[in-house]
């Protein structure tokens, strides 16, 4: 056990111990982080979203995309010569592969809202750029800091993932952590799991005030054909039901915080 510890630790000190000059970014969030810090010139790949341009557009659009998160074009990344690779945590990436070409791949979490602060503390040591790092988070601490929580705080709410199956989100998860900052009761807080799959009948009982849906949810209608029964809980009834992006408020960035600032704007106008 102690001969992992201090391998751990060696490795962790080669890694963050030389700042690195060629990267590709597979973590969408991260690119983010990269242009706040001024070193998106050091971006030579990018991971890409089905569908989706990679906020912000103007800087990524002619990047060369290398695969996906989850499928990345192993061939592509390592003719690009990186020095280091950026992944989201937990998705099984082929670090393997990359290690035998001298290639570094360090892995961040999107997880909590917390991650946020970690995450450009950490990519900031990566880049050299620790001072401008600092700045940024505090400055995003203080723009966290600053979204109001509900005036009525005996809302209650939901994030969902998916209608079918119905899947939504507990404490313990980003959303769980965005309705925590903002006051507010998750009917889902005491599920199991980050992402549970639950009955409709569960909705109707818990009687949500409003519905945030994200991902696979992307509309109004979408979700009340998809779950009949939403039209007769207080969020169906009073026009409570909003659709997020999900790059605005479920990507774990600074620039969510702005889609938390509107989501509690849309809520303080809910009387109840």
């Amino acid at each position: 056990m102690k001969k992992l510890v201090m391998l751990f630790l060696l490795v962790s000190c080669v890694m963050f111990g030389k700042t690195y000059e060629k990267i590709v970014i597979m973590a969408p969030s991260m690119f983010e982080v990269a242009c706040l810090l001024g070193v998106e010139n050091k971006v030579v790949g990018l991971g890409e979203i089905s569908g989706k341009d990679i906020y912000p557009i103007e800087k990524s659009k002619n990047i060369p995309k290398v695969g996906n998160a989850f499928r990345p074009s192993i061939e592509k990344i390592i003719a690009l010569t990186p020095d280091l690779v950026v992944a989201n945590e937990g998705i099984n990436f082929p670090t393997k592969e990359f290690a035998q070409h001298g290639i570094n791949v360090v892995e961040f979490s999107t997880r909590r809202i917390e991650d946020i602060f970690s995450n450009i503390e950490k990519f900031g040591k990566l880049v050299g750029k620790e001072k401008e790092a600092q700045e940024v988070i505090v400055s995003s601490r203080k723009k966290l800091e600053n979204i109001k929580k509900i005036a009525n705080n005996n809302l209650k709410g939901v994030f969902i993932y998916s209608t079918s199956p119905l899947m939504v989100f507990t404490d313990k998860s980003l959303p769980g952590d965005i309705l925590e900052v903002l006051g507010v009761k998750n009917i889902g807080e005491n599920l199991s799991g980050g992402k549970p799959v639950i009955n409709p009948e569960l909705i109707l009982k818990e009687n949500p005030d409003f519905i945030v849906g994200i991902m696979s949810v992307d509309s109004v209608e979408t979700l009340k054909k998809s779950i009949p029964l939403v039209e007769h809980t207080n969020a169906g009834k009073n026009n409570n039901i909003f659709i997020f992006d999900a790059e605005l408020i479920y990507r774990n960035s600074p620039r969510m915080l702005e889609g938390i600032e509107i989501l509690s704007e849309r809520l303080n106008k809910i009387i109840k």
